[in-house]
């Protein structure tokens, strides 16, 4: 797989990183944009507009970001794993296989171990 075959995770960064600035004052402001209140499809519409590299290589972290839930420390923690991962496998220094391998066995420590031995405790 070459570079060519992931999207670039560097311009992802940095429209996320960007789009999550203007995301969170748009919240905190109460929808106020320059001086004036903006419906959300308005500026939805202004955020597919501006980050549209964003929005079609991810779709769901455009979502995510949009709805402000990077805004979570432990949301934009896994968003960075992820980020490392992809800039590893479009700089060639992994296999997509290996960091998929990867992050199963993580989280499947994280989330479904916990719930075997939950299951099991319970019988």
């Amino acid at each position: 797989m070459s570079s060519s075959d992931v999207n670039n995770p560097y311009l992802i960064e940095t429209e996320l990183l960007e789009m999550k600035v203007e995301v969170h004052a748009y919240y905190v402001n109460n929808r106020i944009v320059k001086k004036t209140i903006m419906p959300l499809e308005v500026f939805r519409k202004r955020m597919e507009e501006k980050y549209e590299y964003l929005l079609k290589a991810s779709p769901g972290l455009f979502e995510k970001c949009f709805t402000d839930e990077l805004h979570d420390k432990k949301n934009m923690k896994r968003v960075e794993e992820m980020l490392y991962h992809l800039k590893n496998i479009y700089g060639g220094k992994v296999s997509k296989d290996a960091v998929d391998k990867h992050l199963g066995e993580k989280y499947a420590k994280e989330y479904v171990d916990p719930l075997v031995n939950k299951l099991n405790n319970t019988k």
